[in-house]
């Protein structure tokens, strides 16, 4: 389930009745918020898997402080702010950058970031 030339999953995807997957009609082409789970839950499932090379291939092109929040992926454009807490997490993690994470958070991370960063630490300490 890779679109465009960064070859990332979309967060959203219509399944076709012949078993096709394709950008969902309506939702934006992006690799954001809902699909930053897929490389976290495939690292946890394997650390070494050759899934993770697409999201590894577009990190590292970024410093950990300028890598953009999401990607259009269809028109192969960034985001115009970079990542953050737990999205930060899971970029490290991916990245095997593992020496930033933590279970510490930060009191002005929202719900949703501080459950990736949680959940990312999980993941490594499982792992380790």
């Amino acid at each position: 389930m890779q679109f465009g030339k960064t070859g990332l999953p979309l967060d959203w995807v219509a399944l076709n009745a012949d078993g096709s997957v394709a950008p969902a009609v309506g939702y934006s082409n992006r690799f954001s918020y809902d699909a930053i789970r897929i490389p976290l839950n495939i690292w946890w499932y394997d650390p070494q898997s050759l899934r993770l090379v697409p999201f590894q291939r577009v990190w590292q092109g970024y410093a950990r402080d300028t890598t953009p929040a999401w990607f259009d992926v269809l028109a192969n454009t960034p985001a115009p702010y970079n990542m953050k807490g737990g999205l930060t997490a899971v970029r490290d993690l991916t990245l095997n950058q593992t020496g930033y994470l933590s279970d510490r958070l930060a009191p002005e991370q929202n719900y949703f970031f501080a459950s990736l960063q949680l959940l990312t630490w999980l993941a490594y300490q499982e792992k380790r």
